[in-house]
């Protein structure tokens, strides 16, 4: 920037044109001067007037071009329409379950014998055991042996075996057994059997549990061999 400044010296008035720009520290030299005595015409100081002006617009421009910011146009997104959203109602179908069929009748399970039907077995002694397994016998058999008598008090009725039941299958066992002097029976042996061994298993367990008064023989109790009996067993209405 060019600044125009009047001196005044001894050799009269002079007028100086500086350089304003110039870094600090360093002296600004006339461009052109006018006195009394001097050499340039004022005629060219007025011509350089005009130039000067144009130089400090163009200065002043650059300057205010220096500081001057852009306004920056910051360029916003679109904008995004949502588009509203509605869930569809879905129909709920209901079924009713159909009832279970019923099931085909099946053919009515073959008759089966009733064990009631099923007389207890009978003894050669006379006696015949009544009700289920396990029943004492109420009419106590007497056995009459040399020396005194052999009286049963305790008498079980064999079980019928299920197979031979089911086939209606009848038939007898005879036994041969020994009675301790405390009346149990030992010793027990098949003589004959009806069909053939088709209950001797039945006869044989049944007699295990029987039990038979002690026998005394001179105020001694002994024992008694050799006793024989026959088990039949009959389905009832046969």
């Amino acid at each position: 920037m060019f600044l125009f400044t009047l001196c005044l010296n001894r050799e009269g008035i002079a007028m100086s044109v500086y350089l304003s720009s110039l870094p600090a520290g360093l002296k600004a030299t006339p461009i052109s001067a006018w006195s009394p005595s001097g050499h340039y015409s004022h005629y060219r100081l007025i011509a350089m007037l005009p130039v000067s002006a144009l130089v400090t617009l163009l200065l002043f421009y650059l300057m205010h071009r220096l500081v001057f910011v852009e306004e920056v146009v910051v360029d916003e997104p679109p904008t995004q329409s949502i588009k509203p959203f509605f869930m569809e109602e879905k129909v709920i179908e209901t079924h009713k379950e159909k009832p279970p069929e019923r099931p085909q009748e099946n053919d009515p399970p073959p008759t089966i014998i009733e064990p009631d039907r099923i007389k207890p077995p009978l003894i050669d002694d006379g006696s015949l055991f009544t009700g289920g397994p396990g029943s004492v016998n109420p009419e106590i058999p007497t056995i009459n042996i040399g020396g005194g008598s052999l009286v049963r008090q305790v008498g079980v009725a064999p079980q019928y075996p299920r197979s031979m039941l089911a086939r209606g299958v009848e038939g007898f066992v005879d036994l041969e057994f020994d009675v301790t002097a405390y009346g149990a029976t030992t010793n027990i042996r098949i003589l004959q059997s009806q069909p053939e061994g088709a209950f001797d298993r039945a006869a044989v367990k049944a007699v295990q549990r029987w039990k038979y008064k002690p026998r005394y023989v001179e105020e001694e109790a002994v024992a008694s061999y050799n006793i024989r009996e026959r088990i039949r067993f009959v389905i009832e209405g046969s």
